[in-house]
């Protein structure tokens, strides 16, 4: 099966991928319906999951989120399944600012009210930085992403819960990318924020 499965009120989203990426729902009745591709056809490069967090449901829609090579540049990805219409986005939205190198690890989460939070992590200047776009069910779009960290801390591995109220946890910590870090090493952080 597939590297990530989510599963809300008897239902599930299964996603799986390599230059491109397919997702199959499940259903009591008919079990795994034919996988179908859910990333952008005119994209080919390389797409990377991430270790976990993939994939959020609540019931009525699943989010999954992605990252992918364009060109030289990896740009993080999401896309939204309504269980109502049995269908998913036409495109992919593109999340991250497709300007700086969006990193392997990303986080999803929504509320019941359908409104997702999706934390990445992506270069900053000189080290790596947690972003957060907020999707908003009654507009269907994406806000542009918002920084959580500050250049120079080189946070990442951003891990995301987000509550029925709209409350999230976000828990972060330090990449080490760069080799040991100078100075006293920052051990990780949480921010409990609530979106308006």
């Amino acid at each position: 099966l597939g590297k990530t499965v989510s599963v809300t009120n008897g239902n599930a989203a299964l996603a799986n991928g390599s230059y491109s990426l397919v997702a199959s729902r499940y259903t009591k009745v008919k079990q795994f319906v034919a996988p179908v591709a859910i990333n952008d056809p005119d994209l080919t490069g390389y797409i990377f999951l991430g270790r976990d967090y993939a994939l959020a449901g609540n019931g009525n829609a699943y989010f999954a989120t992605w990252a992918q090579a364009v060109g030289n540049l990896t740009n993080t990805y999401a896309t939204r399944f309504d269980v109502a219409t049995g269908k998913w986005d036409a495109l992919p939205a593109l999340v991250s600012d497709g300007v700086a190198e969006s990193r392997d690890n990303r986080a999803i989460g929504l509320d019941a009210h359908g409104n997702a939070l999706l934390a990445f992590d992506q270069d900053g200047p000189t080290t790596s930085m947690v972003l957060a776009a907020r999707y908003v069910a009654n507009t269907g779009k994406w806000a542009k992403p918002a920084p959580l960290t500050t250049d120079g801390n080189d946070y990442g591995f951003p891990r995301l819960t987000v509550a029925p109220n709209g409350v999230a946890g976000l828990f972060y910590g330090p990449t080490y990318r760069d080799g040991p870090l100078r100075g006293e090493a920052p051990r990780g952080a949480s921010r409990i924020f609530k979106e308006a």
